[in-house]
């Protein structure tokens, strides 16, 4: 019907703008603050992808990421997203901001690229910073392909010395340090996806630039948010 036929126009456009996004620097990374149980002491930042469209505005994850996965254009949107959250966790450090660690989230196409390994370990080299400051936070879904590929790739990120977490509850959190091959990365259930759980609301995250966090950075050098 009309309504069917212009959903599916509306996608195609946007897969069309797309495959343009990241030429034309149209992608930003927003910083969500990990906080210690106090909810003062910053301990960390999740880097989370918007797409800042020159029409419609800011772009949900749930919109774009999944035509990024169809497509496969989610391996180079990911790689770029990994060395951006890479060199501001470096910024930040280097400017004597005591920032543990930065989170970025992995699809499970991206897990799945034969060259995912070689490319955090190229990122991570290049950018100079601490592997264990990574955190990959993966998605459940990375065991139901080659089991023997996934745990061969979980193996090459343990070598590397990333953390890994993985997003959800059940399944690989609680199977993979029984896996035959003794991968014993550092899994943690983090909850739903983040796809599934961000909306067009973007009011719970704080974009690099925002005076909100680097003033709570530069008030002290420890990483103390000042909520007051």
């Amino acid at each position: 019907d009309a309504e069917m036929a212009e959903r599916s126009a509306e996608r195609v456009s946007l897969e069309n703008d797309l495959h343009q996004a990241l030429a034309k620097n149209q992608l930003e990374l927003f910083y969500q603050p990990k906080t210690d149980n106090s909810g003062k002491r910053l301990l960390g930042a999740e880097a989370l992808l918007r797409w800042r469209h020159p029409e419609i505005g800011l772009v949900s994850p749930a919109d774009f990421i999944p035509i990024a996965e169809e497509t496969g254009l989610i391996i180079q949107i990911g790689r770029w997203v990994l060395r951006e959250a890479c060199l501001q966790l470096a910024a930040w450090r280097g400017q004597g901001h005591d920032i543990a660690g930065v989170s970025v989230n992995v699809s499970a196409r991206q897990f799945a690229d034969r060259s995912f390994v070689s490319t955090v370990r190229t990122i991570i080299t290049e950018v100079g910073i601490d592997p264990g400051r990574v955190d990959l936070e993966l998605t459940e879904s990375i065991m139901t392909g080659d089991v023997e590929v996934a745990l061969e790739t979980l193996q090459g990120l343990k070598d590397i010395g990333v953390t890994l977490s993985i997003d959800g509850h059940t399944g690989l959190a609680q199977s993979s340090p029984d896996n035959p091959n003794g991968v014993s990365s550092t899994l943690v259930g983090l909850g739903a996806p983040i796809v599934a759980s961000q909306s067009a609301d973007f009011s719970g995250v704080i974009p690099v630039q925002s005076i909100t966090i680097n003033d709570a950075l530069r008030g002290n050098g420890n990483g103390v948010l000042d909520l007051g």
